[in-house]
């Protein structure tokens, strides 16, 4: 069985358990191997910045907060947070470089894969054992799967 590193939206879309979005279906088929599924400590930082952020009167915060929290409880009790070590610090810092560029089809503006998300696909690179990243479609993907990555698109 593949070894899953959830992208940031991935884990927003478990976080939010809607059942008909394709990243909670898809885990959901996953029963007895839900130890290969991983959750960068990079996606979690972003997470939980986007809930402080929400202001307090918005209906979704608190419980989407006790989600997040809930599905943080449950990674770690299964020990599958990935931490950003140094081996992937390197990894990112060669990604840094890589013009992982496109054209937004609706501004018809560049836009470039942010340095956080580029941490989540080191993660996914440094790992001696594969992982496949699990996101939606992207752009960048094509140039990154060059490069060795794995996508796997629920």
């Amino acid at each position: 069985m593949a070894r899953y590193l959830l992208s940031t939206q991935s884990l927003v879309e478990l976080v939010r358990r809607d059942p008909e979005q394709p990243v909670a279906r898809w885990a959901g088929t996953l029963d007895e191997h839900l130890h290969e599924l991983l959750v960068s400590v990079v996606s979690i930082g972003q997470l939980k910045a986007a809930l402080h952020a929400l202001p307090a009167h918005r209906p979704e915060k608190v419980p989407l907060t006790e989600s997040f929290e809930d599905a943080l409880h449950q990674f770690a009790a299964r020990r599958c947070i990935l931490d950003f070590t140094t081996r992937c610090a390197l990894k990112w810092s060669e990604l840094v470089a890589l013009p992982l560029d496109w054209t937004d089809p609706v501004t018809a503006r560049t836009v470039s894969l942010p340095s956080l998300n580029r941490q989540i696909v080191a993660q996914a690179l440094a790992d001696d054992i594969p992982i496949e990243l699990v996101e939606a479609p992207q752009p960048c993907h094509a140039t990154l799967r060059a490069l060795g990555l794995r996508v796997h698109h629920p």
